[in-house]
């Protein structure tokens, strides 16, 4: 992925509706930088400026209910606490049954602990 200007940082998310015949494909986002922002903050404002069809999940938004697990750069992290400062791709956590795009059922019993999934 070629980086971005100094003032934004590229987001590159795999787009998927599975509940429909929709193909999975990745979307590219640029996003302004701004200091202390999450990849939760930079999903929330693709979504309220960029495209508003893009579903992801948002809580607690301090950790603590860990439904918004999702793959950052392969790593599992929570899109609440994981910093956003350099340009990234993001996609559903492997093994768990997708709603669409970044949205999984939470209501099975495989949780994100200690970096690593319990269950499935």
């Amino acid at each position: 992925m070629e980086k971005t200007g100094k003032d934004s940082i590229r987001l590159r998310i795999k787009r998927d509706g599975s509940l429909s015949e929709e193909a999975a494909r990745f979307d590219e986002y640029e996003v302004p930088r701004q200091e202390g922002w999450t990849i939760m903050n930079a999903l929330n404002y693709i979504h309220e400026h960029l495209d508003p069809s893009i579903a992801y999940y948002s809580s607690c938004r301090i950790g603590k209910c860990d439904a918004c697990d999702v793959l950052i750069d392969g790593a599992v992290e929570l899109t609440c606490i994981a910093k956003f400062e350099r340009d990234v791709t993001i996609e559903p956590v492997e093994g768990s049954v997708l709603i669409r795009d970044l949205v999984v059922d939470t209501s099975r019993p495989k949780r994100r602990k200690m970096g690593k999934l319990l269950g499935s």
